[in-house]
Protein backbone atom coordinates (compact mmCIF):
# COMPACT_ATOMS: atom_id res chain seq x y z
CA UNK A 1 0.00 0.00 0.00
CA UNK A 2 1.43 3.72 -0.64
CA UNK A 3 0.07 6.39 1.79
CA UNK A 4 0.59 10.08 1.02
CA UNK A 5 2.90 11.39 3.16
CA UNK A 6 1.73 12.73 6.81
CA UNK A 7 3.09 14.22 10.20
CA UNK A 8 3.19 11.74 12.97
CA UNK A 9 -0.53 11.77 13.75
CA UNK A 10 -1.30 9.30 11.21
CA UNK A 11 1.51 7.05 12.20
CA UNK A 12 -0.30 4.79 15.25
CA UNK A 13 -3.37 4.27 13.02
CA UNK A 14 -1.99 3.58 9.88
CA UNK A 15 0.54 1.07 11.26
CA UNK A 16 -2.69 -0.74 12.96
CA UNK A 17 -4.42 -1.02 9.54
CA UNK A 18 -1.33 -2.57 8.17
CA UNK A 19 -0.66 -4.92 10.71
CA UNK A 20 -4.41 -5.90 10.68
CA UNK A 21 -4.75 -6.67 7.13
CA UNK A 22 -1.38 -8.29 6.84
CA UNK A 23 -2.57 -10.67 9.70
CA UNK A 24 -5.89 -11.07 7.87
CA UNK A 25 -4.09 -11.73 4.48
CA UNK A 26 -1.59 -14.53 5.91
CA UNK A 27 0.40 -16.24 4.53
CA UNK A 28 0.09 -12.92 1.58
CA UNK A 29 2.53 -10.61 2.45
CA UNK A 30 1.21 -6.98 3.27
CA UNK A 31 2.90 -3.90 3.94
CA UNK A 32 3.08 -0.01 3.56
CA UNK A 33 5.03 3.17 2.52
CA UNK A 34 4.21 6.79 2.84
CA UNK A 35 5.66 8.73 -0.16
CA UNK A 36 5.13 11.09 -2.56
CA UNK A 37 8.75 10.74 -4.12
CA UNK A 38 8.22 8.25 -6.97
CA UNK A 39 12.10 7.18 -6.61
CA UNK A 40 11.67 6.59 -3.24
CA UNK A 41 8.53 4.26 -3.22
CA UNK A 42 10.39 2.68 -6.09
CA UNK A 43 13.14 1.81 -4.10
CA UNK A 44 11.24 0.61 -1.09
CA UNK A 45 9.03 -1.87 -3.16
CA UNK A 46 12.01 -3.21 -4.31
CA UNK A 47 13.22 -3.79 -1.23
CA UNK A 48 10.14 -5.24 0.12
CA UNK A 49 10.07 -7.31 -2.88
CA UNK A 50 13.14 -8.76 -1.19
CA UNK A 51 12.90 -9.01 1.87
CA UNK A 52 10.28 -12.37 1.82
CA UNK A 53 10.02 -11.89 5.65
CA UNK A 54 9.06 -8.54 5.85
CA UNK A 55 5.31 -7.62 6.91
CA UNK A 56 2.69 -5.40 8.40
CA UNK A 57 5.19 -2.75 8.27
CA UNK A 58 4.42 0.70 7.39
CA UNK A 59 7.56 2.78 6.46
CA UNK A 60 7.18 6.66 6.08
CA UNK A 61 9.87 7.83 3.75
CA UNK A 62 11.94 10.79 2.73
CA UNK A 63 13.80 11.87 -0.07
CA UNK A 64 16.68 13.10 2.39
CA UNK A 65 18.59 9.49 2.28
CA UNK A 66 19.84 7.85 4.54
CA UNK A 67 23.43 9.25 4.19
CA UNK A 68 26.67 7.47 3.63
CA UNK A 69 26.97 4.03 4.37
CA UNK A 70 30.29 3.42 6.97
CA UNK A 71 31.83 -0.17 6.12
CA UNK A 72 32.51 -2.24 9.37
CA UNK A 73 36.46 -2.67 9.86
CA UNK A 74 35.90 -6.73 9.91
Amino acid sequence: MIFPPADHTHRAWRLAAVQELAREAAPLRVNAVASDDPAAIESALAYIENAPGLTGQYLALDDTGAGAVIPSSA
